[in-house]
Parts: C-alpha cells; structure tokens; sequence
C-alpha cells in the first residue's frame, strides 16, 4: 500500500461512518479506484482475523437469517444473458442471542452451496458442545445442518404465518 496510513485510516473511518466512496474521494484526494482497493484490503484482513479469533466459542442458542441486497441491479432486471457476479446477493448471518456474537456470516447467491459453505464455517466457530440453532424456513437448512451440526445442535425453524387482511382494509386505508 503506497497511501500513507493517516489517509487510509481517515478513508476506512469515513467508510464506516457512511459516507460515499465519492465523498470520501473528495475528503481525502484519494481516487475512487484507491479507496475500493483500500476498502477491499480491510476486509481481507478482517475476514482472516475474524476466522483466527471467532473458534470454538461456546454458545447456548444461535440465530441464523439472511440479507438480501444486489449488485449491479437486481436480478429480475439481469435479462437472460445478465453477468453471473452481478443480481442478486445475500449475506448470510449467525448470531449468538444471548451476547449477540456475530458467529460467521457468508456472502452469496441464496442457494444450498453458499448454505452449506455457511453452515460449515459456523461449526469451525462454536464449541463442540450442545446448543439451539434456529433458522427460517430456508430448504437449503433442512439438509446443510443436520449433516454438518448434528451432532451438537438441536435445529428448529421459525415460519412466520401472515394472515390475510379483512375484507375492507387496506394499509393506507381505515377498516
């Protein structure tokens, strides 16, 4: 990194705080370009020391859901020669409840692979010792934790069931 580390830290601060990658250009005559690097080498070195220090944390109930967002554009809007890095992308998340530890999370489309990828590093985080885990009605689960967290969790699913509205009511209207 060739940025001196006062421009980076101040750049990552800015980040973090929410500002734009733009508004950060402005702030800090750091190019665009440098600053999605810079951001890109943070979460590097994040992503590795969250795999070194999240190990065999011992938890008694974990929570597990998914983010939707998009790249690009979403995925109805691809059209049927549409880049597969771009649609679509989900950010699964485990969460400890009680302290509420993100465990491990995983970045990719909502399918059994990026599931099972998921599911297999939330084991390498949590200690080989019983607990609760609970998702939502995601088939990908149904298989994914079973096979790899058998043998220490009790799984449940939490489906929630919306009833239909009553004749008449609408949501800007009065019943």
């Amino acid at each position: 990194m060739t940025v001196p580390m006062e421009k980076a830290v101040l750049a990552l601060k800015l980040l973090i705080e929410g500002s734009s990658v733009r508004t950060v250009e402005r702030i800090t005559d750091l190019h665009r370009d440098t600053i999605c690097r810079l951001l890109i080498l943070a979460g590097e070195k994040c992503e590795k020391i969250l795999g070194k220090v999240i190990m065999s944390v011992p938890v008694k109930d974990v929570e597990c859901d998914e983010i939707w967002g998009f790249v690009g554009k979403k995925e109805k809007m691809l059209g049927i020669d549409g880049d597969p890095n771009m649609g679509d992308s989900y950010t699964f998340v485990a969460i400890e409840r009680h302290t509420k530890l993100a465990l491990n999370f995983a970045l990719g489309k909502r399918d059994q692979k990026t599931c099972n990828a998921f599911i297999e590093g939330l084991r390498l985080a949590t200690a080989p010792q019983p607990f609760q885990i609970t998702t939502d009605g995601f088939a990908p689960y149904k298989t994914a934790i079973p096979d790899t967290l058998g043998d220490r969790c009790d799984y449940a699913m939490l489906i929630k069931v919306y009833r239909a509205t009553p004749e008449g009511e609408r949501k800007y209207s009065p019943a």
